[in-house]
């Protein structure tokens, strides 16, 4: 006795679109999604509920056109007499088992018309999702991919080489679906991925219930969709691009009906910020453990006698201004002094919660160094500055784990901006690095390297990963051709740096000055020995070395209106950082006037 077939359900949405945790919902209510189901993964725990059958049919298709499933074009893949074939045999395989059946796929969009005709009796679920956060989730998983050695280097880097390509992939998608959809006889739910995060997931579970013919109004507790993104990506540049994915985003909101996506305007641009509420520690208390650490390191809370600090109660003009006379503290006390009253004059500026951060950092309090540049990520996540320094301070710790997510926030916020990316590739090379994977340090070094061709540490970086030695040997070998009597810059500049990598401070500083004794005119030298100097707070001397080499440099030919067109072509970031620098420098010591 023959038993009859099931008609199916074809659960259809776009990549990061929340069609895995439908998927998982009816899995769980006793649904047969396939025979060789996808393993669970690391971009998805709960796994992807895709029969491997399927997705091997799409593959195939694709692979023969030379396309992935990174389709973005707005002519549908071609079909040949074999793949309809092999749909039908698919087809009749999984309606043969006598049980409801379901299957799962993002591909399936981009075969819609194909399998509306093989399948015209199946029941449709279709779920959409903000392209924004699609773009976003896509980053982050394969960024995540890219720093763990996961899954195909060349694939995932096509988002970074082609800013709008999910986008482009979104509405591709989108734009091969709907056209087959308005054709479908048979039952179809279309729903946002916004209805199962809100009040509406209830509905939404009775709604997809009624459709598919298996009650799913029982299987809440297995519904984990991914939650919405901080909104950190950029939409796409190219307006026409703009303007066909509001389009899009407006039908998909029509067919929805009360299950759409609520918003308004499709392109996001800006996130929610975090309010984490995180207050400045007291800078009496920390500063009575600073000056107790100068007269003592090794002291942890003895309190070094003499004045007490009192607070700092002169009102600034603005953020800038606080961050201006912080820079140029005459102490760490002082400094910390002018920081704390800034934020507290300003609590929501993020360059006061960075630089306090960063300076909590200088001076080895890591947890408050943590805690102020966390919160600083939350006043302003859009800024991968923060993301950098937090997956820095995380490497220090040696934390990697916590590096990895923070590159993985920082990857899409720097995907037209070759010299952050540059900077990302080499903090990704020296997390590799620690976890004792020297190919992919090797390859991030390399892609660092090609991203900023000048960048002489990325590129000292570099020699020192191709040499056969580990960091150690190379060090042993600097320190033995600097006793031999090899004390020229190729000697001695390289064996400070590496005596500071490993804290050796004292050790730098005596290379520096005996290198500079015979060639006091070397900047590179000069501008390592003004580093020592300040991170040993000997802030003064370093001030008028520093004027000194600004003045050789500012006063050569030509010098100045480089430095002019360097500072109008700065962003906000590093023109914040690097350029009011140039301009304070230029004011004070040459007098000249260069605007902002």
């Amino acid at each position: 006795m023959t038993r009859d077939p099931s008609p199916g359900v074809i659960i259809a949405g776009f990549h990061r679109s929340g069609t895995s945790a439908l998927a998982g919902l009816f899995h769980h209510a006793g649904m047969h999604l396939g025979d060789r189901l996808d393993l669970p993964h690391c971009s998805n725990e709960a796994g992807h509920f895709e029969d491997l059958d399927v997705v091997r049919i799409h593959d195939a298709i694709l692979e023969r056109q030379g396309r992935n499933w990174q389709f973005a074009e707005p002519t549908a893949p071609r079909m040949e007499g074999r793949d309809w074939v092999a749909m039908h045999r698919y087809s009749l395989n999984r309606k043969s088992k006598g049980r409801p059946w379901g299957m799962k796929d993002p591909r399936l969009l981009l075969f819609a018309d194909a399998w509306r005709r093989v399948l015209p009796e199946a029941s449709w679920i279709v779920i959409y999702r903000h392209p924004a956060q699609c773009h976003d989730s896509l980053a982050r998983r394969h960024a995540r991919a890219l720093l763990l050695g996961q899954g195909e280097k060349e694939t995932a880097l096509r988002f970074w080489r082609e800013p709008d390509l999910a986008w482009r992939m979104w509405l591709a998608y989108h734009t091969h679906l709907l056209p087959a959809l308005e054709q479908v006889s048979s039952p179809v739910l279309v729903l946002s991925h916004q209805a199962l995060l809100d009040e509406r997931s209830g509905a939404v579970l009775v709604a997809a219930s009624a459709v598919a013919g298996v009650d799913v109004s029982s299987q809440a507790e297995h519904l984990h969709p991914e939650r919405s993104g901080s909104g950190m990506c950029q939409p796409p540049l190219d307006e026409a691009l703009v303007i066909e994915v509001d389009a899009m985003w407006a039908r998909l909101a029509r067919l929805a009906g009360d299950f759409a996506d609520r918003r308004d305007a499709c392109v996001l641009r800006g996130g929610e910020s975090r309010d984490a509420g995180v207050p400045v520690r007291g800078w009496e208390e920390i500063g009575e453990r600073l000056r107790a650490k100068e007269t003592d390191p090794n002291a942890e809370h003895e309190v070094c006698p003499g004045e007490p600090a009192t607070e700092w109660h002169t009102p600034f003009d603005g953020p800038k201004v606080a961050l201006r006379q912080a820079e140029y503290a005459p102490d760490p006390v002082t400094k910390l002094a002018i920081l704390s009253a800034g934020i507290r004059q300003f609590p929501r500026n993020f360059w006061l919660h960075r630089a306090l951060g960063l300076f909590y950092r200088m001076r080895g309090a890591m947890a408050e160094a943590r805690e102020c540049l966390e919160h600083a990520a939350g006043l302003d996540p859009a800024q991968p500055v923060i993301w950098c320094e937090l997956a820095s301070l995380a490497l220090t710790e040696r934390r990697f784990e916590d590096a990895l997510d923070s590159l993985i926030n920082a990857w899409p916020l720097v995907v037209s901006r070759p010299e952050l990316l540059g900077e990302l590739c080499l903090l990704a090379a020296r997390i590799h690095e620690e976890r004792r994977n020297r190919a992919e340090a090797l390859a991030y070094a390399e892609a660092a390297v090609e991203l900023r061709p000048d960048w002489r540490q990325a590129r000292r970086y570099l020699d020192r990963l191709r040499s056969p030695d580990d960091p150690r040997a190379y060090l042993d070998r600097l320190q033995a051709a600097w006793c031999a009597g090899e004390t020229d810059a190729g000697v001695a500049l390289p064996l400070a740096r590496s005596l500071l990598q490993y804290g050796r401070t004292f050790e730098a500083r005596q290379v520096i000055e005996d290198f500079l004794g015979r060639e006091p005119g070397h900047r590179v030298g000069q501008e390592i020995f003004i580093a020592i100097l300040r991170s040993q707070s000997e802030i003064e001397h370093a001030r008028v070395l520093e004027r000194g080499l600004w003045l050789s440099i500012l006063t050569e030919p030509g010098t100045l209106e480089r430095v002019m067109g360097l500072r109008d072509g700065l962003d906000e970031w590093a023109a914040f950082n690097l350029g009011e620098k140039l301009h304070n420098h230029c004011q004070r010591i040459l007098g000249k006037q260069i605007t902002a």
